[in-house]
């Protein structure tokens, strides 16, 4: 499994790590995986944290899922800019295969 890029080089974020540790130690799990709903950063506010862009291309093409929208947002109180999201991704066929 590739590694999700990093924006600090030779650092990563604890989410990304055990996100892919998870995946890649428990290779059932990406068989058994339907849905996951991921908060994510659209703005850098820690240190070493992928963007929504680098988890997107991670979840869509190295674990065949697809994005189906946001569940719910943080909204900052200063400057009301939508600053995290809850994000929901599914298998492709999680909708045909469950109905």
């Amino acid at each position: 499994m590739r590694a999700i890029a990093s924006s600090a080089p030779g650092r990563r974020h604890v989410g990304e790590l055990l996100l892919e540790a998870m995946l890649e130690q428990v290779p059932e799990l990406q068989v058994q995986l339907v849905a996951i709903v991921l908060e994510i950063s659209l703005f850098p506010l820690y240190s070493g944290a992928p963007s929504f862009d680098e988890l997107y291309r991670f979840l869509t093409s190295e674990c065949g899922l697809v994005y189906r929208g946001k569940i719910d947002q943080w909204v900052s109180p200063r400057d009301r800019r939508i600053l995290q999201i809850d994000c929901l991704f599914e298998k492709q066929d999680f909708v045909k295969s469950s109905g």
